[in-house]
Formats: C-alpha cells, structure tokens, sequence
C-alpha cells in the first residue's frame, strides 16, 4: 500500500501492487542506475530525455517549460 500520494488514470484512482499491473494499466517505468547519473529529483527524473525540455542556446533544462508540461500530464 503506499505511505502518501495518488495514482489516477482518466479520473479514476487506481493502486498498482506490482509492475506486471502497471505495464497492464500503461504505466512504464525507466530504471535509473546509479552509477550512470547523480540523483536526481522527481522533475529532473521525469523530463530525463525529453528534448522539449532543453534550452539548446544556453545547453541547460528548460525547468518552467518542464513543469508546465507535467502539470498538463498530471491532469489527464
């Protein structure tokens, strides 16, 4: 069960015990080795490899941008 926070999938809650369950439902999951990259917070985690994220002119994350697309994702 989990300690905090929600999973909702169009609307509905939804408590997922394994990841056979998750890939079911259309969750997936990208593994985060630890010797590959530093830790990194749930924003940086999530924008990992999205290149509308960047800012090509100065080479950094374009962390407004980031957020305002997972605010729009976590909202469906």
């Amino acid at each position: 069960e989990p300690t905090e926070g929600s999973v909702k999938i169009n609307g509905k809650s939804v408590i997922v015990k394994n990841p056979n369950q998750a890939n079911e439902i259309g969750i997936g999951m990208v593994h985060q080795h630890f010797k590959l990259v530093a830790a990194y917070t749930n924003l940086q985690n999530v924008i990992m490899g999205s290149e509308f994220t960047y800012n090509y002119s100065m080479g950094t994350l374009d962390l407004k941008l980031a957020k305002a697309k997972i605010k729009s994702i976590q909202e469906l």
